[in-house]
């Protein structure tokens, strides 16, 4: 299982539209973490309250792989995102979350149409480095028998430090 670091801390967010234009720069101070983390942005349109806004053009410093540091900016373009939009009551929410041990992240992005599925967004994800362990996947068999999930006898393996197998990605 992963180990646990100590925990990022987010401050200092100010967030200021250029002048003349529709982006908006946030920046941020994030401490207390040596590994990259995973930082988020979402806008609302009225204080926060109920009205979210799209993100899909922030940059720079937001996404799943973000050096922790002073001062990083994210660059949000509302006249992609929001265009011939206006409100006195923007509001810019940013969020941290650490990278856990043994893991790496995974870009989001689009999926190309298959069949007749359609294009679809993959949003961006932790992945393990290592094969699951036996041991580690008898851990989450015994959870999920107390939990009420019945997965059954899947799973074999030759020692609890060796790779699990016998399972699907189901």
């Amino acid at each position: 299982m992963p180990e646990a670091r100590a925990a990022a801390v987010l401050s200092n967010v100010r967030a200021v539209q250029r002048a003349a234009t529709k982006l908006v720069d946030i920046d941020y101070d994030v401490t207390g973490s040596s590994a990259p983390v995973a930082v988020t942005l979402k806008v609302s349109c009225d204080g926060g309250v109920t009205r979210t806004v799209p993100v899909t053009s922030a940059t720079c410093a937001v996404g799943a792989s973000v050096t922790a540091a002073s001062n990083p900016r994210i660059t949000w373009d509302g006249g992609v995102d929001w265009n011939g939009q206006n409100s006195s009551q923007m509001r810019f929410r940013v969020g941290v979350n650490e990278m856990p041990v043994g893991f790496v992240s995974v870009a989001g992005g689009m999926m190309p149409a298959a069949l007749s599925l359609g294009a679809f967004s993959i949003r961006p994800f932790y992945l393990g480095q290592y094969a699951v362990r036996w041991g580690e996947f008898q851990e989450v068999r015994s959870w999920a028998a107390t939990h009420g999930y019945d997965i059954g006898s899947a799973g074999a393996g030759a020692g609890s430090n060796y790779p699990v197998t016998g399972v699907t990605w189901y």
